[in-house]
């Protein structure tokens, strides 16, 4: 019998363990992202109901150039897909606080000019607390929904068509993520 993938969707996730000596600074990452969140207001979009309006841009700096160039490396290895990024931002989830819609990353009308995979590092997360839920149809087309508990310095990848939001943080501190977007080349 011979077999033929229609679709697949796939969740792969790692921990960021970097080789000794390249370490990457996450105390100055937050201090990035906290300058880009509190100080700055920088979000994506000032539009509360837009979809990347919890989004915010910061600086690139050699920490991020190090951390992307080590998961996408490593992305390359388990997959032999070669990508190329396209965007990224922060998401900083106060006490009680959480995502309020599900999305993914497909830019409409123009799919031509939508990623094809997103990756979410957790700069700080607290165990139990501002998971990852993805949404999807099962094959008798049924939403399902499924939890993704990661930690701190964990990453996790996935396609870009998947819709996905970050669960309530229940912690007493924030919780931050990057998110980056991906286009295979």
């Amino acid at each position: 019998m011979k077999e033929d993938i229609l679709t697949q969707k796939k969740i792969l996730f790692q921990s960021v363990d970097m080789p000794k000596g390249y370490e990457i600074d996450r105390e100055y990452l937050k201090g990035a992202v906290y300058d880009s969140v509190l100080l700055k207001n920088k979000r994506k979009s000032p539009d509360r109901t837009h979809f990347n309006h919890l989004d915010f841009g910061f600086v690139y700096t050699s920490e991020l150039d190090r951390l992307f160039a080590i998961t996408r490396e490593r992305f390359h290895v388990k997959t032999d897909i070669s990508i190329m990024m396209m965007d990224f931002w922060a998401n900083n989830f106060y006490p009680n606080e959480q995502s309020p819609i599900t999305r993914n990353r497909l830019v409409y009308p123009d799919l031509k000019e939508a990623p094809d995979w997103v990756m979410i590092y957790a700069l700080e997360k607290h165990p139990d607390s501002s998971n990852l839920v993805f949404e999807y149809e099962d094959t008798r087309g049924q939403t399902v929904m499924r939890y993704h508990n990661f930690k701190t310095n964990d990453v996790v990848w996935f396609p870009s068509n998947l819709k996905y939001r970050f669960e309530i943080n229940r912690a007493d501190t924030p919780s931050c993520f990057i998110g980056v977007t991906y286009t295979i080349r």
